[in-house]
Parts: C-alpha cells; sequence; structure tokens
C-alpha cells in the first residue's frame, strides 16, 4: 500500500493527508477511527489487522489556527479566470481580465484573495479605486482555488450518505 490517507477532524473537516503508516498507528492507538476504507484491503500486523483505510476521523477536535488564504501566494491570471467561471465579479457578466481589489497602486498584491474576474468595462469603471469607492460591490468572495474546498464537500455529502 503507498497511499495517503485522508485524516478528518473531530468535526469532519479536512486537516490533511497522512502516510498510510501514520494512519495506521492513529488507528491502533485509538486516537482515530476509519471513515471510509477500500473493501477487500487490510493492514495486518502480528497482533492486529486493520481495513485499509481511504480516510480516517480524529477521535478528539484539535485546534487548528486559521491561517487566512492568499496572504503571500501569488496567483496566476487563468487560474482566477477559471475559479470564477469566467464570471465577472461586479455585474455578473462574460468576464476576460482580472482585477486587483486593492489596486496595486495602492499597494494590493498579486495574490488569490486580492484577484477577481471582471469584465472590460467594470474593470475600467472600478479604475484605481476599492470596490467600495467605486460602488461595485464584489457578487462573491475570492478564495483559494487549490484549498480543499472540493474535498470538504465530498465528505459531507459522504457523512449524509451514512447518517441515511
Amino acid at each position: 500500500m503507498d497511499r495517503n490517507v485522508l485524516l478528518l477532524n473531530a468535526s469532519y473537516d479536512v486537516l490533511s493527508f497522512v502516510s498510510w503508516q501514520r494512519a495506521a498507528t492513529l488507528l491502533a492507538c485509538e486516537h482515530a477511527y476509519i471513515f471510509e476504507s477500500i473493501p477487500g484491503r487490510f493492514i495486518r500486523s502480528p497482533r492486529l489487522v486493520i481495513p485499509a483505510p481511504v480516510s480516517i476521523v480524529l477521535t478528539e477536535w484539535v485546534d487548528v489556527p486559521y491561517r487566512e488564504f492568499g496572504d503571500t501566494d501569488t496567483a496566476a491570471r487563468m487560474a482566477v479566470l477559471r475559479r470564477d467561471g469566467f464570471v465577472c465579479a461586479y455585474c455578473g457578466g462574460k468576464g476576460s481580465t482580472v482585477d486587483h481589489i486593492l489596486p496595486k497602486s495602492r499597494g494590493g498584491l498579486d495574490t488569490y484573495a486580492n484577484l477577481i474576474t471582471a469584465c472590460a468595462p467594470c474593470n475600467q469603471a472600478k479604475d484605481d479605486r476599492t470596490p467600495e469607492e467605486a460602488g461595485m460591490p464584489l457578487l462573491w468572495e475570492p478564495y483559494d482555488p487549490r484549498g480543499h474546498h472540493k474535498l470538504q464537500r465530498q465528505i459531507y455529502k459522504r457523512l449524509a450518505a451514512k447518517q441515511d
């Protein structure tokens, strides 16, 4: 077995991926339990047989300090456009440009937290102002597309299916 195992907090929030060896240790010490396993596959030791986990859940909640996304991570133009579905965050029309929420001239960085898709007319209308100053509120908040958002939604769906 050479795969990593998804580690979930006791609240089912995605924490990270761990090696299968670390997952087996957490299971053996009863610090975690299996959320999903590979059918018919097992991890065997002289004293223990554990179903091969795909994801495990910690038995106790672990406090993870909040990290503001995008503080220093440079964003790619195409990644921002894809993240926003090529939709202008100001008017909802077709977006083809990337706008700095806090303009670069005022210290705005090229980060996922500061970039949003805009159509050319909205980008020009906003000019060198913040959305508030321009009277152009954002239709949604920017987020880091490399995060665990999709994975977290999948976990919640699987959890809901287990409740049925």
